[in-house]
């Protein structure tokens, strides 16, 4: 199935809460590409990442009807700096600049989403057309 949209995480230093972003992402009920990104973090992070995404990857091969549609790539960007809005903006822009879709959701390592986040947005794009969507969380 084709993704309908991009979920980005943009994490770093964030190995308490990045495993409950990631389930959360892959949770989505419509295809996604998920980008996960780590931006030089020395805690855990990244490995978390990975380690979530081999967990779904092996639900999904193991029982029928898991959500078998989600694109996953986990990247390392290569954007350094100190920690602060401003390399945490570039961070997402670089992200952003990993996809095609026209359709891009971020979600912070430290929040997470529910199943249908994407698909609710989705289905109002499709009834009221629109090139951006604001959503709370």
């Amino acid at each position: 199935m084709t993704p309908v949209a991009s979920l980005i995480i943009n994490a770093r230093q964030k190995e308490k809460f990045v495993a409950k972003a990631v389930r959360g992402a892959l949770s989505q009920t419509v295809p996604c590409e998920i980008i996960l990104s780590d931006q030089g973090s020395t805690d855990q992070t990244l490995e978390i990442m990975h380690r979530e995404v081999e967990s779904y990857f092996a639900q999904r091969d193991e029982y029928e009807g898991y959500p078998p549609f989600h694109t996953v790539k986990v990247i390392e960007c290569p954007i350094r700096g100190e920690y602060c809005m401003e390399t945490g903006n570039k961070h997402f822009q670089y992200c952003v600049e990993q996809t095609t879709l026209p359709f891009v959701f971020q979600t912070s390592a430290d929040d997470y989403d529910l199943p249908d986040r994407v698909k609710v947005c989705m289905e109002a794009v499709e009834k009221f057309p629109c090139d951006i969507i604001g959503t709370t969380q």
